[in-house]
């Protein structure tokens, strides 16, 4: 009957070590979900800007360094078309930049303001860290 109970102690004894094994464990495969998401999923850079509607069309002015990838409208994505791209140069500031003219599937009063944001640059969420680290 002794030896029941010696046996009942020592399994309360082991178990806070199985229990720091499976944390380790788990803590391990956590690290590792997390380092396969930053290898593979890629995000854009992003720059924000306003727009006015004019006749149906929405022109904006943007750097003129920027390879647009996708646009959005007031926080929504929607289909567009850009009808007119001018590059300006503002000799009294020396910088260019991009007058672009866009025609858009969703409906605008004229004279409205609206958000625009551009996505460029769509890279890895690794290659973005290793860039701005070195």
């Amino acid at each position: 009957m002794n030896n029941i109970f010696e046996n009942k102690y020592t399994f309360k004894r082991i178990l806070p070590l199985n229990i720091v094994w499976v944390i380790v464990i788990l803590f391990t495969a956590l690290i590792l979900i997390l380092s396969y998401f930053l290898t593979q999923i890629k995000i854009y850079d992003y720059y924000q800007t306003k727009g006015y509607v004019e006749n149906g069309l929405i022109t904006t002015f943007i750097p003129s360094n920027i390879d647009i990838t996708e646009i959005s409208f007031n926080h929504k994505k929607t289909n567009y078309e850009i009808e007119q791209e001018i590059i300006k140069v503002d000799k009294e500031n020396m910088i260019s930049y991009k007058e672009l003219t866009i025609k858009c599937s969703a409906k605008y009063q004229d004279n409205e303001i609206i958000d625009i944001t551009f996505y460029y640059n769509k890279q890895r969420i690794i290659t973005k860290l290793k860039e701005k680290m070195f």
